[in-house]
């Protein structure tokens, strides 16, 4: 038992360290993607007509409440929002924690996975208070997979089928957003299994299990039909054409994306400035390379 308490403590130092980090790094100014937001629903968090549209769960709907709980009680704190994520940040390292526990992980092991966790590498997401919602997406999706672990090993309880019909509509209704269609599909494959798996005690439940996941998929998909895309430069050429005529910009774009783990985002831009030169496809060649091995 003693243990178990000095496993959680961790994650809670972890959440701790986050939340220094962010008021340490930041100040309540907001900046990225997160100005189209406050553009878009700061004058009135309260009007019901931004709220009921057809594509609302596209909208990531728990988004509203946390609008209309940051304005009523905070003035509209960006820190509140960012707040939201490091302490959803520590409930996916609850959710892990708890499972680390029962598997018995070693402790060494264990805060080498902390570490990871809570490291900085999510500073952009930590620093952007758009991405609170982002993180307890991330958090009920651990915690989803943890319960189904406990019945798949036959060591469930009856909370623990509750809440694998529960978490799928909460998760996928109300806070992950486009996140849901990998996390669905997870879930579908992993009942599909699981009913070959215990067929003749789990059958019934694992059906009932899929569909809990399927049904709110399907009404995701249904609400972003509705859904009207805001690009700021729509392309006009086709995608081949684009790699015909730039063909180190696929190469580019991928290393980019990984900048931050290999080198810091404006030195990929200056060594990245034009999209054909032959140095910079080799330079990307040679990166490309480098991150396959380091994944290896």
């Amino acid at each position: 038992m003693k243990q178990k308490y000095l496993y959680y403590t961790v994650p809670l130092l972890g959440t701790i360290f986050c939340l220094w980090y962010i008021f340490t790094a930041s100040c309540d100014g907001i900046y990225s993607d997160y100005v189209r937001l406050v553009n878009s629903y700061l004058p009135n968090v309260f009007n019901p007509g931004l709220f009921f549209v057809p594509d609302i769960l596209t909208r990531i709907p728990v988004n509203y409440l946390a609008r209309i709980i940051n304005v009523t009680f905070f003035d509209y704190n960006i820190m509140f929002d960012r707040v939201l994520g490091v302490l959803a940040l520590g409930l996916s390292g609850a959710a892990i924690t708890a499972y680390c526990v029962r598997k018995k992980l070693s402790f060494g092991w264990f805060l080498v996975l902390m570490a990871v966790l809570f490291s900085l590498n999510k500073w952009e997401m930590l620093n952007n208070g758009s991405g609170f919602a982002h993180f307890l997406s991330f958090a009920l999706f651990y915690w989803h997979y943890e319960v189904f672990d406990r019945v798949w090993s036959g060591s469930d309880r009856v909370s623990d089928r509750i809440c694998l019909i529960v978490i799928p509509f909460m998760t996928t209704l109300l806070v992950a957003g486009p996140y849901c269609a990998i996390y669905s599909v997870t879930v579908l494959l992993s009942c599909i299994m699981l009913f070959f798996h215990q067929r003749r005690k789990q059958g019934f439940w694992s059906v009932i299990y899929g569909l809990c996941a399927l049904i709110p998929f399907l009404l995701y998909l249904w609400s972003n039909r509705y859904a009207v895309e805001d690009h700021a430069a729509p392309a006009t050429v086709s995608l081949l054409t684009q790699l015909m005529d730039t063909p180190g910009f696929f190469i580019r774009f991928f290393v980019k994306s990984f900048s931050s783990m290999i080198i810091e985002g404006e030195r990929a831009e200056e060594i990245f400035r034009t999209n054909g030169a032959p140095g910079d496809c080799i330079l990307c060649a040679g990166t490309v390379v480098y991150l396959v091995l380091s994944s290896l």
